[in-house]
């Protein structure tokens, strides 16, 4: 009898003991699971890591009279189980994946990711411009979608509310592109353009510099071996540019919208023609206009002033002239030592315009160096507020100044 009683205990636990060891395994993936959750401090997960502890204790002090029980309703416990964990566990994942990190200074955030950096790099990257705030969370969602090697290298903006989720669908969309706003002012020279560029852009000054030195640019206005670069003949203005555009193919850009703008111009063609002048005589002075007054009103009257001076083989002392070759950059007030740099920029030492542009200037200064203002000015000084007073004579030169600095 007893003999028979025991093997009919050994027939029901041989069937049940699967189960029994599904169930304590889930348990342990469940405290796995929870114990990552509250590295993550999460307060409350705590409690349930010690409730799993206690269900687990319950079962090991009541296996025998579980063991009783038929396997439909060990089974159907098991399920029950296996779905409140299963639940538990996707309701966690998406809150974490989907939790959403706002900042209140800025709106949007701006950020470079370089081609060539790793994981750990773009984690640092995003957590120093606090686009995230745990680099764990991050990179177990960038691993658990299969995007730890799939970030895309190029220029990110960032809207405040962004998701783990959408920050890296964003890191990752290769057919994303954005279009960036460049406002490249009148007057800008190629330093100063390539300067701006690597703000916005990040794309390399000195790559940029050297390919404004395209001969074969220089050669479509036919300007190749008399000037250096193209400076004065990259045209400022504002352009939506697409993320990813290289230093040739911006020059290229720029110098394209001069020839559209400038040599494309009809009415700036008949005035070159009539005056008897060339491209690069008029781009010289109207880049030293340029440089001398934002306002144009006043452009037309400097326009006349220099013309005055031409035609009387006076030398033209522009002081913008000798700015342009400060080898520290510009000056509030040039000093008298800097007049005497040597240079054939240097408009205080050398007769005539000097042998290039000094910046790229806009159309205004451009239709101004074509027509000057008819007048007897010779000279002429800055005021505080930018604008200027003119004078016939060196007389009236001096007392223009006396009134503006009276005490210099």
């Amino acid at each position: 009898m007893f003999k028979k009683i025991r093997n009919i205990i050994a027939k029901i636990k041989s069937r049940l003991y699967p189960y029994l060891r599904l169930y304590r395994r889930n348990l342990r993936n469940s405290r796995i699971y929870l114990r990552f959750l509250f590295f993550f401090k999460k307060l409350y997960y705590r409690k349930l890591l010690k409730l799993s502890g206690r269900i687990d204790r319950i079962f090991l002090k009541y296996r025998t009279k579980f063991s009783l029980l038929r396997t439909n309703e060990i089974a159907l416990i098991i399920f029950l189980l296996l779905i409140i964990n299963v639940s538990f566990g996707f309701v966690t994942a998406y809150q974490i994946f989907h939790s959403k990190k706002y900042w209140a200074v800025e709106e949007e955030k701006k950020i470079h990711i370089t081609s060539g950096l790793n994981m750990e790099e773009i984690t640092k990257m995003l957590i120093s411009n606090q686009l995230i705030e745990s680099p764990t969370i991050f990179k177990f969602v960038t691993k658990l979608s299969g995007n730890e090697y799939n970030l895309v290298a190029k220029h990110y903006t960032f809207k405040s509310g962004t998701s783990y989720i959408e920050l890296i669908r964003q890191l990752t969309d290769k057919s994303h592109t954005e279009t960036m706003r460049i406002t490249i002012i009148e007057g800008t020279s190629i330093k100063q353009i390539a300067k701006l560029l690597e703000t916005k852009l990040y794309l390399k000054p000195d790559v940029f510099i050297k390919e404004t030195e395209n001969d074969s640019l220089l050669e479509i206005i036919g300007l190749k071996n008399k000037v250096k670069n193209l400076e004065g003949f990259l045209f400022p203005d504002t352009y939506f540019i697409s993320e990813g555009i290289d230093e040739k193919r911006i020059v290229s850009l720029l110098f394209r919208e001069f020839i559209r703008k400038v040599i494309k111009n009809k009415e700036i063609a008949a005035l070159v023609k009539s005056r008897n002048t060339n491209l690069l005589n008029t781009v010289i002075l109207a880049s030293i206009i340029e440089a001398e007054t934002p306002h144009n009103y006043e452009k037309p009257i400097i326009s006349g002033v220099y013309h005055n001076r031409l035609q009387k083989k006076m030398k033209l002392e522009a002081d913008p002239t000798v700015q342009y070759i400060l080898p520290d950059g510009r000056k509030k007030r040039l000093l008298f030592e800097d007049l005497k740099i040597n240079s054939p920029y240097n408009t205080y030492l050398n007769y005539g315009l000097p042998p290039g542009p000094i910046n790229n200037p806009g159309l205004s200064s451009i239709m101004a160096a074509l027509q000057p203002q008819k007048h007897n000015y010779l000279f002429f000084v800055a005021k505080e507020d930018g604008t200027h007073l003119f004078a016939e004579t060196f007389d009236e030169h001096k007392k223009n100044i006396d009134k503006i600095r009276p005490n210099k």
